[in-house]
C-alpha cells in the first residue's frame, strides 16, 4: 500500500475516534456525573441547583457540537463518490 494512503487512513481513524470519545465523554458527564446516576426529567429538574443545570446544558451543547462535527466530517470525507 502507498504510504500516503496509509497516513490518510490513520488520520481519518484518529479524527473519528476523537469525535466518538468526545461524544461518549459528554454523555457520561451529562447522564451520570451531574445527575448522580438518576434520570432527571420534567418535575425533578426543579430540585436541581442552578449551577448544576447550567453545567448540564453546557455539556449537552458540547455533545451536539461534537455529534454534528462527526456527521459533517464523515459526510465530507466519505460521502464523495468514487470515480
Amino acid at each position: 500500500m502507498d504510504k500516503k494512503k496509509i497516513f490518510w487512513q490513520i488520520f481519518h481513524a484518529t479524527v473519528i475516534s476523537i469525535f466518538v470519545l468526545q461524544i461518549l465523554y459528554c454523555m457520561c458527564q451529562f447522564f451520570f456525573v451531574f445527575t448522580a446516576g438518576q434520570l432527571i426529567c420534567f418535575g425533578s429538574a426543579v430540585d436541581l441547583p442552578y449551577e448544576t443545570m447550567v453545567v448540564r446544558r453546557l455539556y449537552a451543547i458540547e455533545l451536539w457540537i461534537s455529534f454534528i462535527g462527526l456527521v459533517v466530517y464523515i459526510a465530507i470525507v466519505f460521502g464523495r463518490k468514487k470515480e
